[in-house]
């Protein structure tokens, strides 16, 4: 396989990935803020939620990026010298599609952890309802929550993630 052709493959699986992605993100966040229906409040304008949404969407492909940067991974020891080329792209496209896997799940959880343990510590202060009421100080506050999150697990969720992807490949 060509490596042009294995680059457009991890290309096409990057954009499913990414789009699953958002739509996780933004299901586990929904689950977060307790009475606001965020799709609504976005079509009727309320820029404090659509903030907050691309931010989970943003810190989402954030967490995924290591998973996908760079080349496909190389397949060590006596796996990759008993496999024929093209097994062996289809193992490292393989390791790509768990690595991003795992960077979505990681990220999405812990973005929901963060928000719900922020909610938590900042309790004369209830987000759900200021967002819902459309305030955009309060979104642009969370929005850095989820990003700075999404910052700090972008490395841990690449190392788990290659632990991971050691057991299982090599």
């Amino acid at each position: 396989m060509g490596t042009w052709l294995v680059s457009l493959t991890v290309l096409v699986a990057a954009i499913i990935l990414a789009a699953l992605a958002a739509y996780l993100g933004g299901w586990l966040y929904q689950r977060s803020t307790r009475g606001v229906d965020e799709w609504k409040a976005i079509r009727e304008g309320n820029a404090a939620v659509g903030i907050t949404m691309g931010a989970v969407i943003v810190g989402l492909a954030i967490v995924m990026r290591p998973a996908l940067a760079g080349t496909l991974p190389p397949l060590s020891g006596r796996l990759a010298a008993d496999l024929p080329a093209a097994v062996a792209t289809a193992f490292a496209l393989a390791l790509v599609l768990l690595r991003s896997v795992i960077a979505v799940i990681l990220g999405s959880v812990g973005i929901w952890f963060a928000v719900k343990l922020f909610s938590r510590l900042t309790r004369d202060v209830d987000e759900a309802a200021e967002l819902a009421r459309g305030n955009v100080a309060v979104a642009v506050m969370m929005g850095a929550v989820i990003l700075g999150v999404s910052l700090l697990l972008a490395p841990v969720s690449d190392v788990i993630a290659d632990a991971i992807a050691t057991v299982v490949f090599h």
